[in-house]
């Protein structure tokens, strides 16, 4: 019997002894799926500007390159491969616990960077992971970025719901506000990484940071209109040249490209500009607007420049007529209106059209003046 019990003890003892075995190889699993931070050297530029043929827009000057180009303040956020947002700062106190977010004005006293690089050492703790999503948001305020990552139940949101994200683009629509009318105050940024963010030992310097290079992306397009007056055509005695716009959106997508039913399309009301002295003269004769970029699927969601040969001189009577309209997007002659994108104005771009004002004949309602550049547009009254 006292043989019997004293097996019967030992073995009770084994399964314990196995049963810390397994707790403390669990223990160890747990410690090894712990995540993993490694500081990140973030380093970012924006993208050049690229060239795309089509129209158009108003203000005398583009904006300059201290608005065009500096990275002014800079966001980054990180959502791991099931698509959470990470809390990336761990004090329970951070007003902002989801994102880092850097000023490179110093308060406003400068005017910001043209690129961030190493000696800037903007460098923050990110998770390790297989994959994992960076975003850098460029020259948005800390507000800004918590409403893009902050559901409306103060909840983190997800990378589903981050995709769907909108900003607002802040333009100057009337003339006497401080900026030039077809301007905006700010040009917003944004880049990401998808990928995966491996950890120093697997890139061989367990010693220093590892290294992200972005290249941010304008949230804006820059639409060049170049205007002329015909060979041999001058304006009446009496009538006005403006511009406008129609179907100016008043939000852009952070990600353009992801595949949507539908797609929310609000449009912002710019007052017409009175620019007849310079269409007369001749100097001065390209104008400049800044637009957020669409995808537009639809004619009644599209861009158009109006313009104007009127004996109106205030500009709200002048909105309320109809105008001759200019088609602004990648397929403006709708050449092959039914490709994918002929209708879109894409980030990051620069649009041109050269128009040449001509005489309306008041019998065939023909262009009666010899124009020049890529459009003639015939509304001027024959004198």
């Amino acid at each position: 019997m006292k043989t019997r019990l004293n097996t019967w003890c030992a073995a009770v003892l084994l399964v314990f002894a196995a049963g810390l075995g397994a707790c403390e190889d669990n223990a160890e699993a747990l410690r090894e799926k712990e995540p993993v931070r490694r500081e990140v050297c973030v380093t970012a530029s924006a993208a050049a500007m690229t060239w795309a043929e089509a129209p158009v827009s108003r203000s005398l000057e583009p904006m300059g390159p201290e608005m065009e180009n500096p990275i002014k303040q800079l966001a980054v956020v990180q959502f791991d491969e099931e698509g959470n947002l990470l809390r990336l700062k761990q004090d329970e106190a951070d007003t902002y616990p989801y994102f880092y977010w850097c000023d490179f004005t110093n308060g406003g006293k400068n005017p910001g960077e043209l690129a961030i690089t190493e000696e800037d050492g903007f460098k923050v703790p990110l998770f390790v992971g297989r994959q994992t999503r960076v975003c850098l948001i460029g020259n948005l305020s800390e507000e800004g970025v918590d409403s893009l990552v902050t559901r409306a139940d103060g909840m983190p949101v997800r990378w589903a719901d981050f995709l769907e994200k909108t900003v607002r683009i802040p333009y100057v629509l009337e003339a006497g506000t401080s900026g030039e009318v077809g301007h905006v105050r700010e040009i917003y940024l944004f880049g990401y990484y998808e990928g995966e963010l491996a950890d120093g030992e697997e890139l061989g310097n367990e010693d220093e940071f590892t290294r992200m290079d972005f290249t941010l992306a304008r949230l804006i397009a820059r639409l060049e209109l170049s205007i002329s007056l015909g060979e041999g055509v001058s304006l009446p005695d009496g009538y006005n040249v403006f511009f406008g716009l129609d179907g100016v959106e008043e939000d852009v997508y952070l990600f353009p490209n992801v595949n949507r039913t539908s797609y929310v399309h609000d449009h912002v009301e710019i007052t017409p500009i009175n620019r007849t002295e310079e269409i007369k003269t001749g100097t001065n004769n390209t104008f400049y607007f800044y637009v957020a970029p669409h995808l537009v699927r639809d004619m009644a969601n599209a861009t158009y420049l109006r313009i104007w040969c009127t004996e109106e001189t205030n500009p709200g009577s002048v909105a309320k007529e109809e105008g001759y309209k200019v088609l602004i997007c990648n397929d403006p002659l709708q050449e092959i209106p039914t490709a994918d994108g002929s209708l879109w104005i894409n980030r990051n771009s620069v649009y041109h059209m050269n128009l040449t004002l001509t005489y309306v004949d008041s019998e065939t309602g023909r262009s009666r003046g010899v124009g020049h550049g890529s459009r003639e547009i015939a509304i001027v009254p024959a004198e």
